[in-house]
C-alpha cells in the first residue's frame, strides 16, 4: 500500500511540474526567462517612478521659486 501511495505521489508531482513548466511557457511568450506580465508591469513601474520624480523636482522649483519670492518681498 505504501509503494501504491508513493507511486501516486511520484506521480502527481510529475504531473504537477510538467503544468507548471507549461504555465511558465505560456507566460514567458518571448523566452527570455521573465514572464512577459511580469516585464510589462516592472516597465510599467519605471514609468511611473520616473513620472513620480519629475513631478518631484517640478514642485521642489515652483517651492524655491515662491519662496524666494517670498524672501525678496520682506
Amino acid at each position: 500500500m505504501l509503494q501504491r501511495v508513493s507511486g501516486k505521489s511520484r506521480s502527481a508531482t510529475a504531473e504537477v511540474e510538467k503544468r507548471l513548466q507549461e504555465l511558465k511557457e505560456k507566460l514567458d511568450q518571448d523566452k527570455n526567462g521573465i514572464p512577459d506580465k511580469l516585464k510589462e508591469l516592472s516597465e510599467k513601474a519605471a514609468q511611473a517612478a520616473e513620472a513620480a520624480k519629475v513631478k518631484v523636482e517640478e514642485a521642489s522649483r515652483l517651492l524655491k521659486e515662491r519662496l524666494g519670492k517670498r524672501d525678496s518681498q520682506a
